[in-house]
C-alpha cells in the first residue's frame, strides 16, 4: 500500500532477532525485487547502512543496529527523512 500511496516514502522493518531479519530480507528481496522495488538490510557498518537508508525503498534490520545508527540522528540526513 505504501508503494502506491507514497511513491517517495520508505518502509523500515525492525525485529529484535537477527535471524528473522535475514529471513525477511531474503523473502522480501525476492517478492519486491520482481516489482523493481529496492530492498536493503542494515548490517551494523555505519557508512554502508546510511547508504542503504538513502537508496532503498524498503529497509530491514535489527532493533539494536537501528538504535546504534539513530543515536546521532541530528547529524544523519537519511535518518531525519524517515517518518
Amino acid at each position: 500500500r505504501m508503494l502506491s500511496t507514497q511513491p517517495n516514502g520508505k518502509c523500515v522493518y525492525l525485529h529484535p532477532k537477527p535471524d528473522i531479519v535475514s529471513e525477511r530480507f531474503d523473502d522480501w528481496q525476492t517478492r519486491f525485487g520482481a516489482l523493481n522495488v529496492s530492498v536493503g538490510m542494515l548490517t551494523g557498518e555505519t557508512m554502508a547502512d546510511l547508504k542503504v537508508l538513502a537508496t532503498c525503498k524498503i529497509v530491514v534490520g535489527s532493533v539494536a543496529i537501528f538504535d546504534a545508527l539513530s543515536r546521532r540522528w541530528k547529524q544523519r540526513r537519511s535518518i531525519q527523512q524517515l517518518s
